[in-house]
């Protein structure tokens, strides 16, 4: 993680906009969703966005031929919905798990986005991103899986 003073948990507890450009694990998305930010996946070679929504049980699952249902991994997970959305408006963090070629556009695509950081994902390195970033004024946090520092900051589920 570049710059050790960044504070996690104050990023987290700032936001409540999370974008993912990809994800390392399925519960990334489900653990955002469960925490209570609005989560939203960006595909930027199709200029398509999706919207995430957490179920505790099958009913009251929305029906359709663009909804996504990802089965729970425990019972207790309940059941992440993704179906197509707007990009949002506003984006708090813009979370990227993607090679090291990419990430220089992604840190564009936050700055233009308004996001107050950008979250690289453990794998997703780049000096050149983290330039672009901080130089747009945002924080910038590399190396630390986002699920995880969310478990670790002790922000409840539901």
């Amino acid at each position: 993680m570049h710059g050790a003073m960044t504070d996690l948990h104050g990023v987290l507890t700032q936001a409540s906009v999370v974008a993912l450009v990809d994800w390392p694990r399925a519960d990334v998305p489900r653990t955002l969703v469960r925490a209570g930010f609005g989560v939203y996946s960006l595909n930027r070679l199709r200029g398509t966005a999706a919207s995430y929504a957490w179920y505790p049980s099958r009913e009251g699952i929305p029906g359709g031929d663009d909804v996504t249902v990802f089965e729970p991994a425990e019972e207790a997970d309940g059941y992440l919905v993704c179906r197509p959305a707007a990009a949002p408006a506003t984006v708090d963090i813009l979370t990227v798990y993607r090679p090291a070629g990419e990430l220089p556009g992604l840190a564009r695509l936050a700055v233009q986005l308004g996001a107050k950081a950008l979250w690289l994902e453990p794998g997703s390195v780049s000096p050149e991103a983290r330039d672009i970033a901080e130089g747009g004024g945002l924080a910038f946090i590399e190396g630390v899986d986002i699920a995880e520092a969310v478990r670790s900051a002790g922000i409840p589920l539901r």
